[in-house]
């Protein structure tokens, strides 16, 4: 049987260190990589680096691009950021390569960046009203506490069927942090 990269891969800091063997593929990345990381912090010029690309497994070039990989040669990809390199095969039984990337690199720049954005989008969505889900929020509704924005609250049902009693008026200060 063939032993991957993955298989003969040794852990370090910055993700992994590669056997003699693949140590070319890697060394010539990371040069590439240092030319061009600013031009690699475009999903386009990431996505452009699979062009060639031949799927072992179910991966898509557009999900691992987001996921800040490009393809270094064959099914090796590597961050853009970090540096670090995986072996697509060795991914069996995972479908989020962000979710590959966090954990083979937990201190990665790009994935802290990735995680800030998903809590900003998630503090954005705590804002927006119950039932529409698109304008941010003008009212609570009693006795429920569900909050509702200018067009919404006028129902006098909400729309976890409570009957509103009645209806505050609500005002966002911070509303330029979002």
């Amino acid at each position: 049987m063939k032993e991957g990269i993955a298989d003969r891969m040794e852990t370090n800091r910055n993700g992994y260190d590669l056997t003699d063997g693949d140590i070319d593929i890697a060394e010539n990345s990371k040069c590439a990589l240092q030319r061009h990381s600013k031009r690699f912090s475009y999903i386009n010029y990431r996505l452009n680096t699979f062009h060639n690309w031949k799927p072992s497994v179910n991966m898509w070039p557009k999900h691992l691009a987001e996921a800040g990989y490009i393809l270094v040669n064959g099914n090796i990809i590597q961050c853009y950021e970090c540096a670090s390199i995986l072996e697509v095969g060795s991914m069996h039984g995972i479908n989020d390569p962000l979710e590959i990337h966090h954990r083979n690199s937990p201190s990665c720049k790009f994935i802290r960046i990735q995680k800030l954005k998903k809590e900003n989008e998630d503090l954005r969505n705590s804002f927006k009203c119950f039932q529409c889900r698109q304008r941010h929020l003008s009212y609570v509704l009693i006795p429920c506490s569900h909050v509702a924005c200018d067009k919404c609250y006028v129902t006098n049902v909400c729309l976890c069927r409570t009957l509103v009693e009645h209806r505050h008026a609500v005002v966002l200060i911070a509303t330029n942090i979002l």
